[in-house]
């Protein structure tokens, strides 16, 4: 990046109380074959050694900002508003990027003006690893092709673009209005089903992110708000597109307020039955998963480098 000149990308990371993992999301980006980006780091109110390992950072890149404890939705818009980048590229800290991730995502949004996002493949990693150098022994999710949301029918569906190696046009996201408060621990879809109102969302079959799953990931903590907050980021994405209103604003928590912003009792009684099926569906899911996987999830040291 030439110095004075803005970045054309924007790296958004917001931590709190990751000192496990965070050292190697943040060499992980430092790594990258493509070198004209910032680091906007959110210390989200950390009282472990997260802010201690920013500190050891000595680069130029990388700006550093601590509010009190506001929540990973503000922190990122926070940093979203601060960006200088024409592009805004997720980095959660406990995730790794792999080494060209940034260029090729890049590449992509520069041949595709018409694109607003792009995500990719991820590979699985888990709490007591690093970076591995062969991948492929590693489970892989590639992104399901198609639109973001099917929105016929009673059964709606969120086919996921993975949030965690996603890039953006920073003009996109101002003009959708960022993050959500009330889609909590679902705001990625919220915010990909906006997107797709205004324009293109793609996705990418290379893997380009290394996703690290372990006991403090959302869908292990909170997999029953996360499948509420999906539910209703679907059910007013149809609202939107058939012409209704939708009024969810800056509301904090959704089934509390139902009535709030502008639902039916019709669509309130779909939202209440299909989050309880999935709710059950979940369950069993959850109790087969954690038995599989609780024994490799152990906490570890600190992961430092790649």
């Amino acid at each position: 990046m030439t110095n004075g000149a803005d970045p054309r990308v924007s790296v958004v990371m917001a931590a709190h109380n990751t000192e496990r993992w965070i050292g190697a999301a943040i060499d992980s980006v430092l790594r990258q074959t493509f070198a004209e980006f910032e680091l906007l780091i959110v210390d989200d109110g950390s009282t472990d050694s997260t802010p201690e390992i920013i500190a050891q950072y000595d680069d130029c890149r990388i700006r550093v900002m601590r509010p009190s404890r506001v929540g990973v939705v503000e922190a990122r818009n926070m940093a979203i508003r601060e960006a200088r980048g024409e592009y805004v590229a997720i980095m959660d800290s406990d995730d790794l990027s792999m080494p060209d991730r940034f260029e090729k995502e890049v590449a992509f949004l520069d041949a595709s003006p018409d694109v607003l996002a792009v995500t990719a493949g991820m590979a699985i990693i888990h709490s007591q690893l690093g970076a591995p150098n062969d991948l492929s022994g590693l489970k892989t999710l590639t992104p399901p092709d198609g639109p973001v949301g099917c929105l016929d029918g009673f059964s709606l569906t969120y086919k996921p673009m993975f949030h965690p190696p996603a890039m953006f046009r920073r003009t996109a996201l101002l003009e959708v209005g960022l993050y959500r408060s009330l889609f909590t621990h679902a705001e990625d879809a919220d915010l990909f089903l906006r997107l797709e109102e205004i324009g293109s969302v793609r996705r990418l079959p290379e893997i380009l992110c290394l996703y690290r799953r372990h006991l403090e990931n959302t869908s292990f903590r909170f997999p029953y708000a996360q499948i509420e907050s999906t539910v209703l980021a679907l059910l007013l994405a149809r609202r939107r597109r058939r012409g209704q209103p939708d009024r969810a604003g800056a509301r904090k928590r959704p089934f509390w307020r139902l009535f709030q912003i502008g639902l039916t009792p019709a669509e309130i009684a779909h939202a209440l039955v299909l989050t309880g099926l999935r709710c059950v569906r979940k369950t069993f899911k959850q109790q087969k998963r954690h038995r599989r996987l609780t024994p490799i999830l152990a906490p570890a040291p600190p992961v430092r480098s790649l």
